[in-house]
């Protein structure tokens, strides 16, 4: 049914029993709504105390109804009459229905409307007899957040902390300059917001860091919630005596920004909120300087100033992966990835899915112009070390996510400090240089390595991808290789052993030699591989594998090109687990 007609009809019944307007463009603008949108003024009433009690409601059509609801506002006039009741919020919103999950009957516009109006309704006589003031309470971040009586919004500030206990010390990071709309990071010293600050630092933004003062008990859910000192401390003196005077010293501290936090248990989740309180001068006329305190000002000159409310963002691996797979992991899982080229770095796209893992990236390659085609990377990331580039990425989508670089060798690495990878769950790779994995592999038999190793190269033209897992309890390597050649390989090993092919290209000099692949196949490969190196960590399987990807068989085909027994029934798209 189009939209017009839909409005028509259910505009004709909804007359037959209430008091029904069209509200004109300039009266939509003067109620404070788009005029671009339909606007229907509703006059009815309802049953109060045996009383009738008369509403006025707005109706405030999108152009998708009867796909989409219309959402219902009270008038001026009405809220003033019923304010602070749940579910309406200070806008005179109220919340009947969620578009996202309710499913309606199209071909019956009025009943839609209607619908509306009879919840609009239930809602407010649930409020005038306050039958459903623990709506307050599970609503509660939602009343906190908005602004009464003309004061600014909340301020949001990021939390690093999942959970807040009462012997936490907490601390409160104050930004120069704003980031990303946040000038106010609250913590509790421990490993995520060293990490936090150690971005600040590398990156150049300044910072200040202050205590904050944590209320154990605050014990209103009501609107309004808009405090002056004075009420603040009748807060504290009637609900927190214990914590009065930790309080009172508090303020007497010359330390600004003032931030008092507390939290709700809200569905069975920590909610953190507080405010800030204002500057309090204590240079007064008639008063020596320093013959007044702080704490003295706030009892008395400014006891009617309002405090700064706050409302925190829950910026940590938890609530991150709460928020993406629904639940959350107990261990964050380290990987170290070597060879940061066009497979390494693609493949880092795929590993950083995992719930915010830490990274150790090896390499002593620069990302020049010529690699960006088929690189994670871009333009903007040339002639930095490939490690640093990534970093850098990865970092500015999250700063709380542990990334360490060495921009040497992996043998070095390994000789050198080989805790650098041992201290991670798995080491990945992505070299494509079979000398060094030679090293390797014997690095892995002799106990240097001790973590699991993925493996990963590719064939020329990509017309193969293969993965090795090494587990150092299986380190079983000469199975996979005859004649130093990988025993699944795509191409027939005669014409690698024959050298009359040439895969490898050249544009200039001995140093700027390169292998033929695109990078829709890289990403083709990996999507088809990375499933299965889910299944082996989350198996945190002991027995070592491998898995060839068929490439594009044709390509290499036309180029006359024979293909190794092993390819001769497979098929392109193919992922083939060995059975060695």
């Amino acid at each position: 049914m189009l939209e017009k007609d839909a409005k028509q009809i259910a505009f004709e019944k909804l007359s037959k029993i209430d008091n029904v307007r069209i509200i004109s463009s300039d009266e939509c603008k003067k109620l404070g709504f788009d005029p671009v949108f339909d606007l229907w003024e509703v006059v009815t009433e309802i049953s109060v105390n045996e009383h009738l009690f008369p509403i006025t409601i707005y109706l405030y059509f999108s152009t998708c109804f009867p796909a989409e609801i219309p959402k219902v506002y009270l008038s001026t006039e009405t809220y003033n009459k019923v304010k602070y009741i749940p579910h309406v919020d200070n806008k005179k919103l109220v919340c009947t229905f969620d578009n996202e999950v309710i499913q309606v009957n199209q071909a019956d516009p009025f009943g839609i409307i209607n619908e509306c109006i009879n919840r609009a309704k239930s809602i407010l006589l649930a409020g005038l007899h306050k039958v459903n003031l623990a709506d307050f309470i599970t609503e509660f971040k939602a009343y906190w957040e908005e602004s009464y009586d003309n004061e600014t919004k909340p301020k949001h500030i990021i939390s690093l902390i999942d959970k807040l206990n009462e012997e936490d010390e907490l601390k409160l990071v104050c930004l120069d300059k704003a980031l990303k709309d946040y000038k106010y990071i609250l913590h509790k010293d421990d490993k995520i917001s060293l990490i936090f600050k150690d971005f600040l630092t590398e990156y150049g933004i300044k910072f200040k860091e202050v205590n904050a003062f944590q209320l154990h008990d605050f014990p209103l859910y009501e609107p309004p919630f808009n405090f002056s000192n004075r009420k603040i401390l009748e807060i504290v003196s009637s609900y927190s005596n214990s914590q009065l005077e930790q309080f009172k010293l508090f303020i007497n501290k010359n330390q600004y920004p003032k931030l008092i936090v507390t939290k709700k248990i809200i569905n069975e989740n920590n909610y953190i909120f507080g405010w800030f309180h204002r500057f309090l001068n204590t240079n007064k006329k008639g008063f020596r300087d320093g013959s007044i305190s702080p704490l003295h000002v706030f009892n008395t000159f400014q006891a009617n100033d309002y405090v700064e409310r706050i409302s925190t963002e829950t910026f940590t691996p938890n609530r991150l992966e709460n928020r993406t797979t629904g639940e959350i992991e107990s261990q964050i899982i380290n990987f170290a990835v070597a060879g940061l080229g066009s497979i390494g770095s693609n493949l880092l796209y795929f590993l950083n899915s995992f719930n915010l893992p830490s990274f150790r990236l090896i390499d002593d390659d620069f990302l020049k112009i010529e690699n960006i085609n088929r690189h994670f990377l871009g333009f903007s990331y040339i002639n930095q070390f490939k490690t640093l580039a990534l970093k850098n990425f990865l970092k500015t989508s999250n700063p709380i996510q542990d990334i360490q670089t060495k921009e040497i060798s992996i043998i070095k690495v390994i000789t050198d400090d080989p805790n650098f990878v041992n201290s991670c769950d798995y080491l990945f790779s992505c070299i494509g240089n079979f000398n060094i994995e030679s090293w390797l592999f014997n690095a892995i038999g002799n106990k240097l390595i001790k973590i699991p190793v993925f493996f990963i190269w590719v064939e020329p033209y990509l017309v193969g991808g293969h993965c090795l897992y090494l587990h150092p309890n299986d380190p079983k390597i000469e199975k996979y290789f005859e004649d130093g050649l990988f025993v699944n390989n795509i191409i027939s090993n005669n014409v690698y052993n024959s050298m009359e092919i040439q895969f490898t290209k050249r544009e200039a000099g001995c140093q700027t030699t390169f292998i033929p692949y695109s990078s829709a196949n890289v990403i083709s490969f990996l999507s088809q591989l990375f499933p299965s190196i889910c299944s082996l960590i989350e198996s945190k399987t002991e027995k070592s594998t491998s898995f060839t990807w068929v490439g594009n068989i044709e390509k290499i085909k036309q180029l006359g090109v024979p293909i190794s027994k092993f390819a001769e029934n497979s098929n392109a798209g193919q992922l083939i687990q060995a059975t060695l």
